[in-house]
């Protein structure tokens, strides 16, 4: 994850509306650099590069947007973690 102070201060150059518009663009080169990579039209370090861009900008969203954020973000990550998890569990309760 970015270091928080150095998400802000990006925030406090350019905005939170430069921000999340960077947030879009990075996001639609990943987009389009999956669909390049199913077509091996670019490698997958090019590949790797638009995900860690993408990364990044989403880290300065997560920092900025703070307890908000991660409020949101355990409700979803508990959720995944219950989907996961959860079908072992039946699974094995039924071999017992």
């Amino acid at each position: 994850m970015i270091d928080r102070q150095l998400a802000l201060d990006a925030m406090r150059k350019w905005g939170l509306s430069r921000q999340t518009d960077m947030v879009i663009e990075e996001v639609g080169e990943f987009l389009s650099a999956w669909n390049k990579l199913k077509r091996k039209r670019i490698t997958e370090e090019e590949y790797i590069e638009e995900v860690v861009d993408a990364y990044i900008m989403l880290s300065q969203m997560r920092v900025i947007y703070g307890e908000r954020f991660e409020k949101i973000f355990k409700r979803k990550l508990d959720s995944i973690t219950y989907k996961v998890y959860l079908p072992n569990e039946i699974e094995k309760s039924k071999k017992e």
